[in-house]
């Protein structure tokens, strides 16, 4: 009976900790900081998904001896990403492969957007003048722009905004740091 308690009891916590794994994804694609904005009606999102594992230990003790039984389960939890970011997938994933990043990357890259521009490539930052799809500021964007091959381009040229995103990202460093600690988004 006592184990069978324990069992029921870490079966309760597992689908606890699920969910709030789930919440907690969904959550961080932006911070308390950010402004939502309206592009985030239901019909905007789509859902995509991250897998995540959990394992459990559970210790059963018998008369005379103690079993440890280790149980691990894999779920899904939804991402929800909105299709005025989603719309951007194909260059995103274009961008960070040619910068030898993989698909966690293409994630990580699409979340950020989500938070710091909405998908939207003319987004302007009130008070840092932040601009386009990754929201570079303008003093840095020229240099960073040229040393990413795309020498002239346009803050608000989505493709550029996201090929030099990807270069600043994933990049050989030179200096400039390569890394995504440039965004406040993580």
């Amino acid at each position: 009976m006592g184990a069978s308690e324990t069992t029921d009891g870490v079966r309760r916590r597992r689908g606890a900790v699920i969910a709030a794994a789930a919440f907690l994804t969904a959550l961080t694609a932006c911070t308390a900081d950010d402004v939502l904005h309206d592009t985030m009606s239901p019909e905007a999102v789509k859902d995509t998904s991250v897998p995540t594992t959990t394992s459990t230990t559970v210790p059963v003790t018998t008369t005379s001896t103690t079993t440890t039984t280790t149980t691990t389960t894999t779920t899904t939890v939804p991402v929800v990403f909105f299709d005025a970011v989603e719309r951007w997938r194909p260059a995103v994933t274009e961008a960070v492969f040619a910068f030898g990043g993989d698909e966690a990357d293409v994630h990580r890259f699409l979340r950020i957007m989500q938070c710091e521009s909405s998908g939207r490539p003319n987004a302007v930052n009130p008070t840092s003048s932040a601009s386009g799809l990754m929201q570079h500021l303008p003093r840095y964007w020229p240099d960073r722009a040229a040393r990413a091959g795309r020498p002239g381009a346009d803050v608000f040229d989505p493709y550029a905004n996201i090929w030099v995103s990807a270069w600043l990202a994933l990049g050989p460093a030179d200096g400039h740091g390569r890394g995504w600690h440039h965004w406040v988004c993580k």
